[in-house]
């Protein structure tokens, strides 16, 4: 490979991302926005659940119960009823997603029994809703759950001693965006350069590299040189985004970090040359990079959605997404310190993935009129 060569091939792809606006500001803009947009939008925490009351009690041990039910924001009081069947009107009716039913001989009784009822008809969110019933209150030793409308399941709240490590509050915005920043490098890093080679093709300026002594490794590495220099501008800015703006802390080793998001990076590129080399379609490049980078690294890396609860065959496949890897490693750096020697075969697969993204590239470009 003729070094001479590359310079000149990325001197010219530079100059060419800077003239073209759009370019620039796909590679440069969108990913701060998506992350920030997401980072704020995209929340799994359930806020302001809508309750119910029935205090047939209305005694200062009742009221101090409720005080500590909606005191962590979970659940809010929109009504107090003055009868069960009116409760379940309310909640017939969408307008109540809970409802709390006290005993008359709540503040007298030695273990008095307090009814908690959610709508089962959201099997996530009366799940969620429940945990957080059971975290909020020690005062009560057992709970329902409304999981068929006339079925009721009880639930025994044994005294566990309960200690949380990495996100104590268990914010969703903690655990979503270190995987969010990998699934957008992903996505803007493959779809960048998925219109590199494709748009060579189409205004025919390729087959005056072809007449060149430049090789097909020359061609890649030149045009991937300031791809990359924007790939990593953009993960340092989402660090940056992710510890000032979400309050992310950065416990691990940070030049493992920087090193696996270089590698990462390296293999996106990749993969979004290969796909413009096969296309030599820019319209079909994009939405064939889009596809095959934001639908397995959403779905299959573990995200948002747990892999080990998907079919079999699912879950295999999913150990070929490299975003999966990635967001393992991003999350035990910025939250559990991790370091190579816990994320080592982590690592071996970002390497792996970077090179035989490179050799599928470099096979599939021939310099052919």
């Amino acid at each position: 490979m003729n070094n001479r060569r590359v310079f000149a091939l990325a001197r010219k792809e530079i100059i060419h991302v800077i003239r073209d606006s759009r370019s620039l500001g796909m590679g440069i803009a969108i990913p701060l926005l998506l992350l920030v947009f997401f980072g704020f939008a995209l929340s799994l925490d359930v806020k302001n659940i809508p309750l119910g009351v029935y205090d047939r009690s209305s005694s200062s041990m009742s009221r101090a119960f409720l005080a500590g039910m909606t005191a962590s924001g979970t659940f809010k009081v929109v009504s107090n009823a003055d009868s069960y069947s009116q409760l379940m009107n309310l909640m017939d009716r969408n307008m109540i997603r809970a409802a709390i039913i006290i005993p008359e001989n709540f503040s007298g009784a030695d273990s008095p029994e307090i009814q908690l009822i959610l709508d089962g008809s959201d099997a996530y969110f009366a799940r969620i809703s429940l945990n957080y019933a059971k975290n909020a209150t020690e005062v009560f030793n057992r709970t329902v759950l409304m999981a068929d409308y006339f079925k009721l399941i009880n639930a025994a709240n044994q005294g566990v001693s309960v200690k949380i490590l990495y996100n104590p509050e268990l914010s969703t915005r903690i655990g979503v965006i270190p995987g969010l920043l990998a699934v957008i490098i992903m996505i803007i890093a493959a779809m960048l350069t998925s219109l590199t080679v494709a748009r060579e093709w189409e205004n025919g300026s390729l087959e005056l590299l072809i007449s060149t002594p430049v090789k097909s490794l020359e061609i890649i590495v030149g045009k991937l040189t300031p791809y990359l220099l924007i790939g990593i501008f953009d993960v340092v800015v989402a660090v940056l985004a992710a510890k000032f703006i979400f309050g992310i802390p950065i416990k691990g080793d940070f030049l493992f970090f920087s090193f696996s998001s270089i590698l990462f990076l390296f293999g996106a590129f990749m993969m979004g040359m290969t796909i413009s080399i096969v296309t030599k379609n820019q319209l079909l490049a994009c939405q064939l990079s889009l596809v095959s980078t934001f639908l397995p690294a959403f779905l299959l890396s573990g995200f948002v959605y747990d892999v080990s609860n998907m079919p079999l065959p699912v879950r295999l496949i999913s150990h070929f997404v490299p975003a999966k890897y990635f967001i393992s490693i991003i999350k035990a750096v910025f939250l559990k310190g991790g370091s190579i020697t816990t994320l080592w075969i982590e690592f071996i697969f970002m390497i792996v993935y970077a090179f035989l993204s490179l050799a599928v590239a470099v096979k599939s470009f021939r310099l052919k009129m």
